[in-house]
């Protein structure tokens, strides 16, 4: 189906993005109802700040000229971790007595081996606003300048990110349990908080 730009008029294949005519944003036209295109559309209308997150109940003081962009209860905070594994065995070698019968010189050795797992430190309220990133659970605060993001990673239920100055990614998990609804073409529409939804909250705000 060919779709009209609604800025120039002009008529798109399909199978385009952008207006060929006069590079207008063809995602923002109402003529596809397929649920992907609709999460598109909806991802850039976020990045773009049109669209009302939840905000209540923000827990956090505001600075000046600070203002919450969404706030999301129930996230999970995760971190690598280093974990030890010991890996052991007898030394030495067997000598066979009789036919069933053998003992082991030697002695029992073991060894540790370290590596990383992504373990869930802490639930709380994770809060974005035009400034800062804060993560307030019960038992760790986070909290940091927008600027200090490197990179974001999505997924199915959140993101991942690397921050100036931190060794260790950040994953911040559950937001798809939380439910959005937004409308287009006059008709309500319910999403969940998927993790390319927020990481285009964040980017919105990325100066």
């Amino acid at each position: 189906m060919a779709i009209k730009c609604l800025k120039c008029g002009f008529v798109n294949e399909d199978n385009v993005n952008f207006c060929i005519n006069c590079g207008n944003n063809l995602i923002d036209n109402p003529n596809s109802n397929a649920p992907e295109d609709n999460l598109e559309w909806f991802a850039q209308k976020i990045y773009e700040g049109k669209v009302n997150l939840p905000t209540r109940d923000c827990p956090i003081i505001l600075k000046r000229n600070e203002k919450p962009i969404v706030v999301l209860p129930n996230i999970t905070f995760k971190e690598p971790r280093a974990v030890r594994t010991s890996i052991g065995g007898y030394t030495g070698p067997t000598i066979r007595i009789t036919k069933g019968i053998s003992f082991k010189l030697g002695g029992a050795s073991s060894r540790s081996i370290s590596h990383d797992e992504i373990k869930a430190i802490d639930k709380g309220t994770l809060t974005i606003t035009n400034k800062r990133l804060i993560f307030t659970g019960s038992m760790k605060t986070l909290n940091y300048n927008l600027s200090k993001i490197l990179s974001i990673n999505e997924f199915k239920d959140g993101i991942s990110i690397q921050r100036d100055n931190k060794q260790k990614t950040e994953y911040f998990t559950g937001s798809d349990e939380i439910l959005l609804n937004y409308k287009r073409n006059n008709q309500l529409n319910t999403t969940p908080f998927y993790g390319f939804l927020l990481k285009a909250v964040l980017m919105s705000q990325i100066e």
